[in-house]
């Protein structure tokens, strides 16, 4: 769990180019809280499950694969939106047969304004293609992002040159 739990949070599922064996992959979704409660997940592409949660006993969601950004680079909109009727911890991961990844999801309250985000290669290895991404979803409407890349980006983008876009809430953008 994390110190700040929400009761609004907004994520997306950074898949991206490397695409991942998506059809044996199961993307869930566990809440956890110290209270009872409801909640709904939803996406602005039309997604709505609605969920109750009990006190100290985690609830784990599958999310539906479509969600995930795969060959999505640049705008969508399949941000992943969670209102909860009281403050919960999120965590989201892929669980594969061979494998499995995990990130823990903060609340909208919790975000900043400005990040660093490096990068590191799987095995540090220069003669794999081995990518990298980074997600923004917006947890508000009208939201203005600048991305100021260090190096040249899938698609051309040069490096050192502001990719500049406004997004609304549950909108994202990968890069």
């Amino acid at each position: 769990g994390v110190p700040t739990a929400g009761q609004l949070v907004t994520f997306t599922l950074p898949v991206g180019p490397d695409k991942l064996s998506f059809s044996e992959t199961e993307v869930r979704l566990l809440v956890v809280s110290a209270h009872d409660g409801q909640g709904v997940v939803y996406s602005p592409n039309g997604l709505e499950i609605p969920f109750t949660f009990t006190a100290n006993i985690g609830l784990e969601i599958i999310l539906p694969h479509d969600l995930m950004l795969l060959d999505d680079l640049g705008k969508t909109n399949k941000g992943v939106l969670v209102y909860t009727t009281q403050p919960v911890n999120l965590t989201m991961y892929f669980v594969m047969n061979y494998a499995g990844e995990a990130t823990q999801i903060f609340p909208d309250k919790a975000l900043g304004t400005d990040y660093l985000v490096s990068e590191w290669g799987i095995f540090n290895d220069p003669t794999e293609d081995n990518k990298t991404e980074i997600t923004v979803v917006a947890a508000e409407d009208n939201t203005d992002v600048t991305i100021m890349p260090s190096v040249l980006c899938i698609g051309g983008h040069p490096a050192k040159t502001p990719i500049t876009f406004t997004l609304n809430r549950g909108e994202c953008y990968i890069l």
